[in-house]
């Protein structure tokens, strides 16, 4: 809100981190909801497949690339993510600003439990190997007059990633784009990590600072599987 005068008028706000989204949502053999959702319409692009239902992320790939050279930034997504961070993308292309189109940061995933008593937010990307990183294998970034460390991760899987232009473009022109192999843990899997991870080399924030980057995995599914972890 602003004051004229003696009245206050509303104003836009948040213009520092606006951006322009389109949002693309793939289906298969028409078993969706999207004609149910209460959200205007054109809000929501539908693309419609014959795809296996596991094979169905691999549609969203093809998606990304037919649109290249419109994007600044190229997002895939699983469906139970939830983004906070109003910053978010502003500190991907920082990253890569700093580390280079062949380094890519991915976000930690959390979850979350409320009781009456106690808050929990559990990270829940494990580690496939617990070592020290070479210093070839991190990224300091200076930030807000701190340090972010952001390490070579050993498991790089975040159920999403997120591309520069020139990212999307080269990763688009390897021979194994929309190969559909699901040889990394299995199809959905596959779908978010694998082809990312060997057209770059995947970064995430070191457990010291976790919370630099991370998005929200909705419910309590992993976290409640977590050995030594209690929660609500």
């Amino acid at each position: 809100w602003a004051r004229e005068g003696d009245r206050l008028r509303p104003g836009p706000a948040g213009e520092a981190t606006a951006v322009a989204l389109d949002v693309v949502v793939c289906t298969t053999r028409g078993q969706h909801l999207l004609d149910q959702l209460p959200v205007p319409a054109g809000l929501v692009e539908h693309w419609p497949t014959g795809a296996e239902p596991s094979l169905l992320g691999f549609e969203g790939h093809a998606v990304l690339a037919s649109r290249l050279g419109q994007y600044d930034l190229y997002a895939y997504l699983e469906d139970d993510l939830v983004l906070h961070d109003p910053y978010f993308l502003q500190k991907l292309l920082w990253f890569n600003r700093q580390a280079g189109d062949g380094a890519l940061l991915q976000p930690n995933r959390f979850e979350m439990s409320y009781t009456e008593r106690q808050i929990k937010k559990v990270y829940i990307d494990f580690e496939l190997a617990v070592e020290d990183a070479r210093p070839e294998e991190q990224v300091e970034l200076d930030y807000l007059g701190e340090t972010v460390l952001c390490r070579r991760a050993s498991n790089p899987h975040a159920g999403c990633f997120f591309l520069n232009s020139r990212q999307m473009a080269a990763w688009a022109a390897r021979p194994d784009f929309l190969s559909r192999e699901t040889s990394f843990v299995g199809p959905l899997e596959s779908a978010a990590t694998l082809g990312v991870a060997r057209a770059f080399t995947v970064f995430k924030p070191a457990p010291r600072d976790a919370a630099f980057l991370e998005i929200q995995h909705y419910g309590q599914v992993w976290s409640r599987r977590l050995p030594g972890v209690r929660l609500g």
